[in-house]
Formats: C-alpha cells, structure tokens, sequence
C-alpha cells in the first residue's frame, strides 16, 4: 500500500514539472520568438536573447545610414554607386556616378571690417589752428552751401556732432492692479532712424572725389566724428542730409595757408 502510495506522489510530482515546463516555453515563445528557444549556433557571436539580422520580420526597411563626415572646405566623400552607360557598339559599360561629378575647393572670402561701434576719441587741434568754417545746431537739409578751401599746409580738420531729430511713438496700453483695469497713452521719445547727413570732399579743379564721411545710412550711427585731410589741395566739401542738426568745425593750421 505505501509502495503504490509514492508511486502516485512521484506520478503527480512529474506531471506537475511537465505541465510548468510547457507553460514556460510557450510564455516565452510568445515574448521573445522562437529564436528564444531555438539553439544558437556557436559560429555567431549574437546573445542569447537576440535574433539575427535574417530572422527580421518581412517588410522592415530600417538600416544603418553611414555617416559623412565633409573635410575642411573640401567636401565630404561622394557616396558612389555604378550606373550602366551605353558604350561603343551599344554594348553597355558599368562606371562609378563620382566619375561625372567634379568636387572643388572654395577659397574663403576676404573678410570686411566693418567700423567699431565705440566711437573714437577725435584728436585735438587746437593750438596754433585756426576756424574757416563753422555750423552751429544748423538744421541739415540738402540745399547747404558748398565750401572751397586751398590747403597749402595740412592738416585741414573737421569735427562735426549730428544730432538725429527725435520720434515720438504713443502706445496705448492696459494694465491690471488687483482688480482695478489701468489704461494709459505711453510716450515713446527715441531717435529717428531716417536721420542722415554726408560730408562729400572733392577736389575742386577735377571734380574728383577724395574722400566721405557721414552718419546714417550707409555710415554707421557714431557721433561726433573727425576727418582729417593731410594733403595739400584745392578742395570742395559738400553738405547734405535730412531730419537732423549739426555742429560742425573746419580748421587748418593759421601758419602757411593765408600768405
């Protein structure tokens, strides 16, 4: 009786494992595939619970891209691929696409400095020079008169201060303090951004432009500015501009240029 009483217990006990055995195997092939519980060559190098590249499902167009690294302003290497062409007596002829296509280097462009925007310490001419000509807060329009000056001994110095007019932007805005709703006009008081104003040196027996100076436009917003002339000449300068003032000072040395 006790002999067929274990018997029973080892019979149940093996059923038990047969059936946790088979439920693990197929908890598992339903998670990872069957590439969990197929054997692995020892050829490949893959883990355990990796599948190979073949044993990707159909249809995945996912792949490794490789990466082109451009050199230095040469141009990164063409990713070539042959292409049939037709070839003497139509007989085809395979060649590289990098064949057709010329890769070249690019010289960098010279670059341009451009004016600080900090503006420069004008130098002083003070001693032993004299004022030939001098604005004060003029209003700058384009009808200024023209002013001609023989240098005899240079420098020829000119300091001038431009002054945009101002803009007034109003702004209406709102606010809330708590509960209570503010309304109020903000007034806006700012350089207009129009104002200009050229200073045209020519020499007067050609005509020949010498040199410009100016502020606005194509010249930068910096005020005062200074331009010094260092060589003899007959000269013309020339004033134009719009929505500004100027203070402006022409001065040469007294000694040599009034004989």
């Amino acid at each position: 009786m006790d002999e067929e009483m274990n018997n029973l217990v080892i019979g149940v006990i093996l059923l038990i494992l047969m059936i946790n055995t088979t439920m693990l195997m197929s908890i598992s092939t339903s998670l990872y595939g069957p590439a969990f519980v197929q054997p692995v060559p020892s050829s490949q190098s893959f883990p355990v619970f990796a599948s190979s590249v073949a044993d990707d499902p159909p249809g995945r167009t996912a792949g490794l891209v490789p990466t082109i690294v451009p050199l230095i302003n040469q141009g990164g290497p063409l990713p070539d691929t042959n292409v049939v062409v037709s070839g003497e007596e139509n007989r085809p002829v395979i060649k590289s696409i990098s064949s057709y296509v010329t890769v070249e280097p690019k010289e960098a462009p010279e670059i341009v400095s451009h004016t600080m925007l900090q503006p420069e310490i004008p130098q002083r001419y003070t001693t032993g020079y004299v004022s030939i000509y001098t604005l004060t807060n003029q209003e700058v329009t384009q009808e200024l008169p023209v002013v001609s000056f023989s240098l005899l001994n240079p420098p020829l110095v000119i300091d001038f201060n431009v002054t945009p007019v101002n803009a007034r932007d109003i702004k209406y805005i709102e606010y809330k303090k708590m509960a209570t709703l503010y309304e109020e006009m903000l007034t806006i008081n700012r350089p207009y951004e129009d104002s200009w104003f050229t200073l045209i040196v020519r020499d007067k027996d050609t005509g020949q432009l010498v040199t410009e100076d100016g502020f606005g436009r194509t010249y930068s917003f910096q005020s005062p500015r200074q331009l010094v002339l260092r060589e003899a000449g007959n000269y013309s300068f020339e004033f134009s501009g719009d929505y500004a003032t100027i203070d402006l000072t022409m001065r040469v040395k007294e000694e040599g240029n009034f004989p």
